[in-house]
């Protein structure tokens, strides 16, 4: 049998109720870090609905509402197809999407609604600025009722390999003001909140 060392069952016995007591005298969390603590879960909110600074790489949507541009390879100085993908589970009745990529490596082309979910939309635009790499994506209905929730590609986005053999570029959310802003709006104009799932360029 092991010998105790003199004191030790005291000390053992003595830890107990300075634990009891410190659980019972902790004082309730002041207002001004409750504060603090919502504030932080705000902008984690406002980034999910604001799209920027939150993006994940391309892959299966962890969330219902989510906005998401495929990976895709092609050769040097080809056309490269990019859908733009689209998830809601509440009807949408505007949406603009800012992405960005490196001009060195892809050269944005131009963008095809005509298969998309937003079809029946009235005002489709997409404004480009080469030299950064950005383009404003925006859907824009007058009269027309809101898209209906569901998932599937709302435009088809044309690039061309520009930069060298094994190079590649993330189309990624990016800011872009004073023009727009990544964003989903529902038909009594308040944001949607949702994921943005980022695309990919590989040059072979």
């Amino acid at each position: 049998m092991k010998s105790k060392l003199p004191g030790q069952r005291a000390d053992r016995m003595s830890a107990a109720p300075s634990c009891i007591h410190e659980a019972q005298t902790r004082k309730p969390t002041p207002p001004c870090q409750r504060r603090l603590f919502a504030g932080i879960a705000s902008a984690a909110i406002a980034c999910a609905i604001l799209g920027m600074g939150c993006s994940r790489e391309s892959a299966s949507p962890r969330v219902s509402n989510h906005i998401s541009l495929q990976k895709v390879s092609t050769a040097q100085g080809a056309n490269s197809v990019m859908s733009l993908e689209i998830g809601n589970t509440t009807p949408v009745a505007a949406l603009s999407v800012v992405i960005g990529w490196n001009p060195a490596i892809a050269r944005f082309d131009s963008v095809s609604w005509n298969n998309g979910r937003a079809k029946s939309i009235a005002v489709k635009t997409a404004t480009a600025d080469p030299v950064l790499g950005r383009v404003l994506l925006a859907v824009l209905p007058l009269t027309e009722p809101a898209v209906a929730p569901g998932e599937g590609a709302w435009a088809t986005l044309y690039f061309t390999a520009v930069g060298s053999s094994g190079t590649s570029t993330a189309i990624d959310s990016t800011r872009y003001y004073p023009r727009g802003r990544t964003q989903m709006i529902d038909a009594q104009g308040r944001p949607i909140a949702f994921e943005f799932l980022k695309g990919q360029i590989d040059i072979k």
